[in-house]
């Protein structure tokens, strides 16, 4: 999925959608005061399955353009082997004879829960924390061992960058300003905020990622 962003079309859609799916997973996370402390594409399960819904099913057709597709396959996680875009075709099932298809369609799972942490009533972080993927910590988790929701923002602000461009730089933000997709720039640079208090929460994000793929 590295990449995808800037590929546009087809790909920077799925792109959106799985960053949605992952948003709208972490701000139920949060909402359970619940601290993931590990985000990173490979704690990110991708799922597969087919469309049933018929309108659905016509809209990834007309995305398509009905091209033809080789065999679907997904990875194991958002950040691993090449995965189908949604207009991709599967068999109704195996043995089928009647030659139907169906549209095959990914969702996006956060997992691997095994650093999360609860965080107490009116607490905003827990201190002396030191753990995750360093690639994917937050400065302040690196520096002072401050866990909190905000570090897991950050570290989802890095898979956006990385969704875009493929690298995780944040030096590489600025550049993005320049492409066609702004508010995108505009949401990842917030997650990439220094100060913890200043980034966006989930359902922001899912908010913010919502509204690209309505306007897309």
């Amino acid at each position: 999925m590295a990449g995808n962003i800037i590929a546009g079309g087809l790909s920077r859609r799925l792109a959106l959608r799985l960053a949605l799916d992952v948003a709208m997973g972490m701000a139920h996370v949060h909402g359970c005061r619940i601290v993931h402390g590990d985000l990173n594409p490979d704690n990110v399960l991708l799922s597969s399955g087919a469309c049933y819904n018929d309108q659905c099913a016509k809209q990834m057709e007309a995305a398509a353009g009905e091209r033809p597709h080789g065999p679907a396959s997904a990875g194991p996680s958002l950040g691993l082997g090449p995965s189908p875009s949604p207009g991709r075709r599967v068999s109704r099932g195996v043995g089928s004879s009647s030659g139907d298809t169906l549209p095959l369609t990914l969702t996006a799972k956060v997992a691997d829960f095994g650093l999360s942490l609860p965080l107490q009533e009116g607490a905003t972080h827990t201190s002396n924390r030191f753990q995750g993927t360093p690639l994917y910590c937050a400065p302040e988790v690196i520096s002072a061992g401050h866990l909190s929701a905000k570090a897991d923002v950050w570290s989802f602000g890095l898979m956006l960058l990385e969704l875009f461009y493929g690298c995780t730089m944040v030096t590489v933000v600025e550049a993005m300003f320049k492409s066609r997709y702004s508010s995108y720039a505009r949401m990842t640079a917030a997650c990439l905020r220094r100060d913890p208090r200043s980034r966006p929460t989930f359902e922001e994000l899912a908010s913010s990622l919502q509204g690209m793929l309505s306007n897309d």
